[in-house]
């Protein structure tokens, strides 16, 4: 009855093979790769807006789209973010003015660009807003 038990207490001690090891090696390393490229995309995701330094007189403005009644507008923030609001959503990301040009963009990537005209702006579709009367 003793040969089983040290039999099996000799198959428990043994290294493992070489070629065994050298694939659990290479497996942790991948796994290894891969958690490192997933806590960079985390950072990417999670990563505060830039700091934008607006143009003056643009800091807090609030824009209303005048054929939606007032249930679509958007408002500049002096830190370089906007608040998009339609009947059905809310978008919030980024913005940068640029010589007469308001760059905007979602955190998904989505962009829009409205072109500056005095106390309005024009939004690709030409859709004109217009300054919020209370700014």
């Amino acid at each position: 009855m003793k040969t089983p038990i040290s039999a099996l207490l000799l198959i428990i001690m043994l290294p493992v093979s070489a070629g065994a090891q050298s694939g659990l090696e290479q497996r942790i390393e991948d796994l290894e790769k891969r958690v490192k490229m997933l806590e960079e995309q985390l950072i990417s995701r999670t990563a505060p807006p830039p700091q934008v330094m607006p143009q003056p007189g643009f800091s807090a403005a609030k824009f209303i789209e005048p054929t939606s009644s007032g249930q679509r507008w958007i408002r500049f923030n002096a830190d370089g973010t906007f608040l998009l609001r339609t009947p059905a959503e809310q978008f919030k990301g980024t913005w940068q003015k640029s010589g007469a040009e308001i760059s905007i963009r979602v955190p998904a990537g989505l962009a829009e660009t409205f072109r500056v005209s005095g106390d309005t702006l024009v939004d690709s579709r030409n859709m004109p807003w217009a300054k919020a009367r209370d700014e």
